[in-house]
This record gives C-alpha cells, sequence and structure tokens, in this order.
C-alpha cells in the first residue's frame, strides 16, 4: 500500500527537484515537552522544491516521523493523503462500492491499463496469441486475484472474500456483467466488447516475439497436492510450450480443461518469489472433491479438490513478462511446518530435528532463535487472527488487582516497551519491577487469556512469557488436530548430517570488522571497483563466488560491466547467491547484460571459458590444499588467460594486532624474523585466522608465489592491499596482487594442458530474455542457517566462451 513518503517523492519524480528529508532527535521548536517525559522522541523537516518547509509532530520512530512529515507536505500542496481503507470506509453505501468496482473492472481493459499494468500484461497477451482475438478474453479469477484495487473493493463489499477467492469471483463476475465489458455465460471469461487496436495488440506482442525467439519451453518444478489424506503430496514437471497459456496447463494438471475455473491464491510468503496455489473451482453439486487440509493449512482458508504449489505468473517485477521458478517438496515441507508454533521456531533456529519449543521463558539474552512475541506475530498474520492486547503491571504484594485495564501493545514488532524507554533513561517516574503480564486474544470468537509463568524484573521479558504460553496452547492444539487427521501405523527412514559446533575465537569477518571500518570485505570491494574503472572492464569472472556478496556488490555499483560469471564448487553457497542476485537483478537499470553461476572444479576447468577482461580471486587461495594450489597458476593464468587477475589473500604478520595480542606501535622491526621462531615455538600468537584456512602467507612469500607465476605465464605483477597504511610496519592486512597480460600470454602447451571438462550452469540472468533461467538443482540443496561458515572449504573457476553461447556472447 502506498505510503505518504512514496506518494509525495512520486508527485516529484518528473520535476528536477526532489523533497529532501531531515530527521533529528528531540521535539520541534516550539513544541512543549510532556510533562512525563518517556523516552527519546524524533521530529522530520521536509524542504519541498517550491521552498515551502513542513514540519511533523514528534514520534517515537524516525520513520514515523518522515510519514508524518510527508503527510503535512501532501495537505500543503493540496494534495490530501488517503489511505485505501480510509477511502472505502468514507462511502455511504455498498452501490458506491459497486459503482467503483464495475469502473475498476471497465478500467482494467483500457488501452492504457492493459499495456502499464505489469501482473495482467501476461493474461492479455497470451488471450491475443492463443486465441487470435483481438477482445483479449482473460479469466474472471485473474482480476479477482491479481488486481489490488478489485481485491480491496471485493473486501469492503464482503469481508469474507478477503479469505475466499471463490466469493471473490463471484462478486468480480457479478459486477463484470453489469458493466460495459462482456462476461460470458458459458464461463468465467471477461472481454472487451469492441477490439483493441492496433497498437494496443503490437505493444502486448513485441515481448512475446523477443520470448519466442529467447526460449522454445518453459519447464519447472511444482508440488501437486491431493485432497485425498491417503495419497502422498508429489512433485511434478510442468512443460509449456510459446502458444499455451499458462492456467490452461496448470488446469489439465488438475483434470479440467478451461484454465476460467481455476482459483488463484494470494501470494505464499516465505518460498520462492510468486509461489501461489492453484485449484478448481468446485461445482455446486460436485460431492467427488472434499476439503484439500493439507492445502488448506498454506492458504489459511478452505481449498477444494486436488491443489498445485507453483511460482509461476507475471509481476511488476518482471515488467509484465512469465517469470516462473522451481517449487521443491521440501520448500512444500518447509511451509507447513512453518504454519505451527513450533515449527517457526524450528526454522528461526535453522534445527529442524533438535530444535523444540522452550517450555519457559528465562531472558532475551539466553533466548535462542526469533522471540517468543516475534513468533506470536506471525502466528496471528497467518491464521488471520486478531492482535493480541497486554497488561503488564508492577508486582506490589498482591497482584491480582494491580491490572487496572488491556494496553493495546499489539503485536506487529519485537520492541520492548515504552515504559522500559523510560527506564533505560532513568525517568524515576517509571514503573518498577518485577512484573507480570497478561494477555488476551480472541480464540474462535471467545476471549482467552495467557499469563506470564512468573514476575520478571524487565517488563518485555514478562510480555514475552505471556506470548510463550500463548504459542505453547495454539502448538499443543494443532498437533493435536493434525495427529486425528492422519495417523500412521508405518515406518520412516531419515537420513541427516550432524554438524558440531564450536566456538574457539571470533569469527574472522567479525575481528576485521572490530579492527578496520569499514570492513576488510568492504574496503577489498571498493578496490576491485576502482580497478574495474580504471580497465575499462566489460566481463568480469569471480573464482570461488560463494553465496555471492561480492557480486551483489558489483550489480548495486555503477560500473562498465556487461557480462559477469561466478564459479565455486559449493552448490549449497552457489543456492544462496542465485537467490540473493535474482531480488538485486530484479530492479537492475543500467549496462549489465547476464550474469551466470557454473559449479565446477579448478581441478578440471573449463576451457571453453576464457579472456575476460577482469578476474577475481578474494581470498580463495588460502582455502586450498598444496595439490590443487600448485595447478593454480595453469588452470587460472595458463589456460583461462584473463586480462587482468586481481587476487587477495590474508597477510599473516598482521594477525597479532587482529588477535588484540600486540599493538601497531609494538611491532615496527623485525616482525617477520619474529614470526618464523613463534611458528617453530608453536606459539599462539601467529595462529591463522580462520580454522579453515590451510595456510596464510608473509608478504614475501606471497610476493615470491605471485612473482613465479606472472614470470611463468606471460604476465607482469603489482603488489597492493587493503587495511593498513602503505610503506608501514606490518603492510596490508589482506595483501593483493594484480596480474596483468602482456601482449598475448605465454599460456599452456597442449601437452600440458590438465584435464577439462564442461561446468554445470546452475543459474543465469539476462536482460535480453523475457523470463529468469533456474536451473532444478538449486533446490535438491536446501539451505539452513548454521552458526558456522564452510561456503569457502573449496573454490572453483570458470571463464567467458560459455556466455556466448548461453546469452549472447562477450
Amino acid at each position: 500500500m502506498t505510503t505518504p513518503k512514496a506518494r509525495l517523492n512520486q508527485l516529484y519524480s518528473a520535476s528536477d527537484g526532489q523533497p529532501r528529508y531531515f530527521t533529528l532527535s528531540g521535539r520541534p521548536p516550539g513544541c512543549p515537552a510532556p510533562k512525563l517525559q518517556s523516552g527519546s522522541t524524533f521530529y522530520c523537516k521536509v524542504e519541498l522544491p517550491n521552498g515551502a518547509v513542513v514540519v511533523s509532530e514528534p514520534c517515537r520512530r524516525k520513520k514515523d516521523a518522515e510519514q508524518d512529515a510527508a503527510r503535512k507536505a501532501l495537505h500543503e500542496i493540496g494534495t490530501p493523503f488517503e489511505s485505501v481503507a480510509a477511502a472505502f470506509s468514507t462511502m455511504k453505501s455498498s452501490e458506491e462500492v459497486w459503482i467503483e468496482l464495475k469502473l475498476r473492472i471497465e478500467t482494467a481493459f483500457s488501452n492504457e491499463c492493459v499495456l502499464n499494468y505489469k501482473p495482467l500484461m501476461e493474461h492479455f497477451r497470451a488471450a491475443i496469441v492463443r486465441r487470435g482475438k483481438s477482445h483479449a478474453p482473460v479469466p474472471a479469477t485473474v482480476l479477482a486475484s491479481l488486481d489490488t484495487k478489485i481485491i480491496s473493493m471485493c473486501k469492503a463489499l464482503d469481508n469474507i472474500s478477503d479469505g475466499n477467492p471463490a466469493r471473490a469471483l463471484e462478486l468480480v463476475y457479478k459486477a463484470a456483467k453489469g458493466s460495459s465489458v462482456l462476461a460470458c455465460d458459458a464461463n468465467m471469461w471477461i472481454s472487451r466488447v469492441e477490439p483493441f487496436p492496433a497498437h494496443v495488440k503490437s505493444g502486448l506482442l513485441e515481448q512475446t516475439t523477443e520470448a519466442s525467439v529467447a526460449s522454445e519451453k518453459i519447464h519447472f518444478d511444482a508440488v501437486y497436492i491431493p485432497f485425498a489424506l491417503d495419497r502422498t503430496v508429489s512433485a511434478i514437471r510442468i512443460n509449456i510450450d510459446p502458444s499455451d497459456y499458462y492456467m490452461d496447463v496448470l488446469a489439465r494438471q488438475l483434470g479440467i480443461d478451461d484454465g476460467a475455473r481455476v482459483l488463484i491464491s494470494r501470494s505464499i510468503t516465505k518460498a520462492p518469489s510468486g509461489t501461489r496455489l492453484f485449484w478448481r473451482l468446485a461445482e455446486r453439486d460436485d460431492k467427488s472433491s472434499g476439503v484439500n487440509m493439507r492445502a488448506s493449512t498454506l492458504t489459511s482458508h478452505s481449498v477444494y479438490g486436488n491443489a498445485i504449489l507453483a511460482a509461476v505468473g507475471s509481476t511488476w517485477k518482471s515488467e509484465g513478462r512469465l517469470c516462473y521458478d522451481d517449487v521443491s517438496l521440501g520448500c512444500y515441507y518447509r511451509l507447513a511446518l512453518g504454519k505451527s508454533p513450533s515449527g517457526s521456531y524450528k526454522l528461526s533456529r535453522g534445527a529442524l530435528l533438535t530444535a523444540e519449543l522452550p517450555p519457559t521463558f528465562t531472558s532475551k539474552s539466553r533466548w535462542r532463535g526469533s522471540t517468543p512475541r516475534s513468533l506470536l506475530n506471525e502466528f496471528c498474520h497467518q491464521s488471520h487472527l486478531l492482535a493480541p492486547t497486554f497488561c503488564s503491571y508492577p508486582v506490589k504484594g498482591d497482584s491480582n488487582d494491580s491490572c487496572a485495564g488491556y494496553e493495546d501493545h499489539g503485536c506487529t514488532a519485537d520492541t520492548s516497551d515504552q515504559t522500559d524507554q523510560a527506564e533505560n533513561n532513568g525517568n524515576v517516574n517509571a514503573a518498577q519491577g518485577p512484573f507480570l503480564c497478561k494477555l488476551r486474544m480472541l480464540v474462535c470468537g471467545a476471549p482467552r487469556e495467557f499469563e506470564s509463568e512468573r514476575s520478571y524484573r524487565n517488563r518485555n521479558d514478562a510480555i514475552q512469557s505471556a506470548c510463550l504460553q500463548a504459542l505453547l496452547y495454539f502448538d499443543t492444539s494443532l498437533a493435536h488436530l493434525m495427529s486425528s487427521l492422519n495417523q500412521s501405523s508405518g515406518s520412516l527412514s531419515l537420513e541427516y548430517t550432524v554438524s558440531l559446533l564450536k566456538y574457539v575465537e571470533a569469527a574472522e569477518a567479525r575481528m576485521e570488522s572490530a579492527v578496520f571500518s569499514p570492513p576488510l570485505s568492504r574496503q577489498r570491494i571498493d578496490f576491485a571497483l576502482e580497478l574495474f574503472q580504471r580497465s575499462q572492464a566489460l566481463s568480469l569472472i569471480d573464482f570461488g563466488c560463494g553465496s555471492g556478496s561480492f557480486l551483489e556488490a558489483i550489480v548495486e555499483q555503477p560500473n562498465s560491466l556487461q557480462h559477469i560469471v561466478g564459479v565455486d564448487i559449493s552448490l549449497r553457497s552457489l543456492t544462496r547467491a542465485s537467490k540473493s542476485l535474482q531480488g538485486k537483478l530484479a530492479k537492475l537499470r543500467g549496462a549489465l547484460e547476464s550474469v551466470t553461476l557454473y559449479e565446477g572444479s579448478i581441478v578440471e576447468p573449463d576451457h571453453r571459458l576464457h579472456h575476460f577482461d577482469v578476474a577475481t580471486c578474494l581470498e580463495v587461495v588460502e582455502h586450498m590444499d598444496p595439490e590443487p594450489l600448485s595447478r593454480f597458476g595453469k588452470s587460472i593464468l595458463g589456460i583461462m588467460q584473463p586480462k587482468v587477475l586481481l587476487v587477495s589473500t590474508p597477510n599473516i604478520e598482521y594477525n597479532p594486532i587482529l588477535h588484540g595480542i600486540v599493538t601497531r606501535k609494538e611491532k615496527s622491526e623485525g616482525l617477520e624474523e619474529t614470526l618464523d621462531a613463534k611458528k617453530a615455538e608453536g606459539d599462539e600468537t601467529v595462529r591463522l585466522r580462520n580454522d579453515d584456512h590451510r595456510f596464510e602467507w608473509t608478504r614475501a612469500e606471497f610476493s615470491d608465489w605471485a612473482s613465479d607465476l606472472a614470470c611463468t605465464y606471460g604476465y607482469s605483477v603489482e603488489f597492493s592491499g587493503v587495511g593498513g597504511t602503505p610503506g608501514q610496519e606490518p603492510g596490508f592486512a589482506s595483501q593483493m596482487a594484480i596480474f596483468t597480460r602482456m601482449g598475448t600470454g605465454m599460456g599452456v602447451r597442449d601437452s600440458e594442458q590438465p584435464k577439462t571438462g564442461e561446468y554445470s550452469t546452475l543459474w543465469r540472468w539476462s536482460s535480453k530474455r523475457s523470463i529468469l533461467i533456474a536451473s532444478a538443482r538449486l533446490d535438491q540443496c536446501p539451505i539452513e542457517i548454521h552458526e558456522f561458515d564452510t561456503e569457502k572449504s573449496g573454490r572453483v573457476f570458470a571463464s567467458a566462451s560459455a556466455i556466448s553461447e548461453e546469452t549472447g556472447g562477450v
């Protein structure tokens, strides 16, 4: 929903000037302070392009102050802000809402809306291509599920439609029959009476022509959820030809021929982008399809008959083009697990087998995973329950009469209570602990109370304890309900991996962040960006890209790169990289044309990929064993032959500073000799920064290694680094070597070339395509967040000519 700040920025988007926001602490000048000060406040000052200045009221959060200032600025310029809910609340009767709904349906078929409302463009385009008709009939269920304004109007007419897509479809179809559009009585299609003009048809078909050239067929995985509990949930493969309409394909999977009789759910959170549930519209006299309990759990409303969980459709981010993604069985089971309080807690801990929702709450510092209040907020949102109200009060002798009334704290954020802020600020008038808390919420239409297990010194801990008691109640109720639905007497074979977590010292990144600001990882990225600009590079390959943090930073910054490749040996890390990059690239506007992720090994390089403008290998070589490391130069500089190669590795001479053993002033001279002696003695002052590092080099060792490679393969090399002052001991914390190819380079003779192979393409994005392509293997590696990092246990590389085959060349 649009906010006042977004609305104000939109009004000035086409002008030269933009509103400027200044958020300050305290209270605005001339605003009297309250008698009882309870925590810090903020106010915002907005300067409009016409010179007007608007000041907000004092607010507890900076974001609230900005929105209040923007709301006042809109009123100042004569465009008062009014939310969708407020607009409908001012309507006097349902007849006026009916008129608005009819007008909106007519507007959806107007020339301007067809070409600009991105979620519906694919459906109009498919209607023209598939049927060859200029009237472009689309299913009524599409309007009832994808048009946000129509959804809000249906909810204003009948609140039940918010959780019942069949009721929303009935309202839309009834309104369509009373408007100027054509509603077919034989089925649930809606179309224009007059055909679309030629320029609208050409605008819709333009991207279809590009899509037909870019790909022949669409393939993706989905999950089939039968309504009968004795049938298992299974994975299915969806194949869509360029001439097919994806709604018709899904309808055939559900046993019907008409895509207009397929209902669509809201977008399901915590799943691949655009994941929805599709099921057939049940006939009034159809007794063969019962309630699908498993599918209903995902949507929190009744679903009848068999259903399909799939991520396919057109969205705002896809610019109206058809996009899709694989949905695996693992994804379905995680969604189902997250619908219960204990399941959500397991997912937040990243320990599905061992973690259990604790029966008691001690303190927030000892709690692991999402807090009880955050879990209760999530459960209420998923189950469409009203937010609970809290009554927290100090215990003074008899606590039974201490609660004067319930305070509506809501359950929207896991933040401390305002009274806690007053106590932390030293307010003498604030209430003193210990505290108890009572929680009240509606359960099955009846109020129910939950109380904290005991009294707590901190008010927020008492609130968390009351939330935990509510979670335990709901968890027990859901467990009893699910066990009565489907009891199994069989056995289950389960394979799992146990990881031992060991805390020896602070993580490498944490140590570096404590000494350097910005952290070394950010400084390495800035160094690489400067190198790209200096060399005017158009193509980049990142060896050992891991989870894609470096690639994310590259695509976010303006640069000259057109083609980017990331290579890693870890499928798990590449899966994370693909998901993070997809969100970044959806909003990208620049020269970048393609991004590709490969799975491969440095021992078996892919000879197709070579001659990139720039290659990077950041903090990778120290993770390699001696035998693979000996092939590093031959594989990359001998076969890959990038024009420029940037290699970075830790400087072991800097480790004593990072470990806090000595200071920089104590290490002026003779440091390398001292470290060598310490190594021989086994002294811990030279311990490595990370337990996964196989080695770490001094400056002299790194210089010898890099110089030998440069001499062997026809490169020049210069040394630099980040995290330190040039010319001062002990050098840079992260030392770097920049290899530059001289002429055509020496390369490797055919008789000396190592074994080669072809990398597996895990994920690819192209600005010239109308779709995103993701390998089905990505869902074979479910991501679980643990408290250690093994993404750099092995590293790989790839190079450039494969992009020529897949994205049109470098």
